[in-house]
């Protein structure tokens, strides 16, 4: 007959052994045998050593993170733990110095295109002011020169002198200088075939009695009554002032102005 060393109640102990047990608990454990253990005990052993394999298997994963620094000193290891504030406050400080090296740098760069700029903004400026001297001196020109042609014109077309004044301010809204210098109509001047000179256009005025108050009483009693009958000054094509020599000098010289004044010559 065999015995446990634990039974659940006393019942289960078989009479003549039932003095050898002791109720532990909810338990009767086998007690008069020295060096026994209850199964209890072996149980809670067991859950120790599981316990502490469990242990052993986490501080052996928490090492292999830890096993580069295995070959060094520990003492050294403190030694650099102990110093990582003051490692820490260096970066910082190296952070800021690149910083403020950054800003002085921009601050010298700054400095140094200032001066650069300034004199490239008055470079600027005086090219504008130069550009608009310029183009004010060649209005001015073109101007002086419109009024030179007129002036010189006058005379040759029987202007009254004191209409002078007035064709000036007729040239200077119809005549323009040309590329080659050449003062003539310009496109689009009303009334005047562009492309002549200041001479023929005058007289391209007084023959059609654009402006009879301009002239002179000798043209008017003569030239501005019908056509100028002056090759140099009316229009080689034109009725009553037809000129062959004229017309082939122009035919030759500028056959753009022998088209228009054969135009104004039909009108």
């Amino acid at each position: 007959m065999t015995i446990k060393s634990e039974y659940e109640t006393a019942d289960e102990i078989p009479e003549q052994y039932r003095e050898l047990y002791e109720q532990r608990g909810n338990k009767w454990e086998l007690a008069a045998i020295e060096g026994v253990k209850p199964e209890s005990a072996f149980a809670d052993v067991k859950r120790a050593l599981d316990a502490e394999r469990e242990r052993a298997r986490q501080i052996e994963a928490q090492w292999r993170n830890w096993a580069p620094l295995a070959k060094h000193d520990p003492q050294h290891i403190q030694s650099v733990l102990d110093r990582l504030p003051e490692y820490e406050a260096l970066a910082k400080q190296t952070s800021d110095i690149q910083a403020r090296i950054d800003e002085v740098s921009s601050a010298r760069i700054k400095a140094a295109t200032l001066p650069i700029e300034r004199e490239r903004d008055a470079l600027r400026q005086k090219y504008e002011e130069a550009e608009a001297l310029l183009q004010k001196m060649s209005a001015a020109e073109q101007q002086r020169k419109v009024t030179d042609a007129i002036r010189a014109a006058a005379s040759k077309v029987g202007l009254d002198p004191d209409s002078i004044e007035d064709a000036i301010m007729l040239g200077q809204a119809t005549l323009e200088v040309a590329a080659d210098g050449v003062v003539q109509v310009r496109d689009g001047a009303s009334g005047i075939p562009a492309g002549i000179d200041a001479e023929r256009m005058l007289a391209h005025v007084r023959d059609n009695g654009m402006r009879p108050r301009w002239w002179s009483e000798n043209v008017s009693g003569g030239l501005r009554g019908g056509r100028a009958s002056s090759s140099s000054i009316a229009n080689p094509w034109a009725k009553g002032t037809i000129n062959v020599t004229e017309q082939a000098r122009l035919e030759q010289t500028n056959p753009a102005l022998a088209s228009k004044l054969k135009e104004a010559a039909r009108a």
